[in-house]
């Protein structure tokens, strides 16, 4: 198992965690292209992104799920019950069936 930071700043916030077939994102406040590179970097294929676990609804942790999980069809959005309204609120297009 590995765990590699993307980007931690006010700007954007993306972790991720995988091994050989589990491969997890812990936000995605960046941009799709932005990890798709750093994703690139470790030889991870997005498409094999399972899971995006949202840690709160602020826009430096949310800015591309909605793009990356439209892209990337088989990655599933994981939040805390008291964040799931707010994200909505923020971004009403995610396919609920999803979250």
């Amino acid at each position: 198992m590995r765990a590699c930071i993307l980007a931690s700043s006010s700007k954007g916030n993306c972790t991720y965690i995988g091994s050989d077939t589990t491969h997890i994102l812990i936000d995605a406040g960046i941009s799709v292209k932005d990890i798709e590179q750093k994703l690139a970097v470790l030889n991870v294929d997005p498409e094999n992104v399972s899971a995006i676990l949202i840690t709160h609804e602020h826009s430096d942790h949310i800015k591309s799920v909605y793009n990356f999980t439209k892209k990337h069809k088989s990655c599933f959005i994981y939040v805390h019950k008291d964040t799931y309204d707010a994200l909505l609120t923020k971004l009403p297009s995610l396919d609920k069936r999803r979250i």
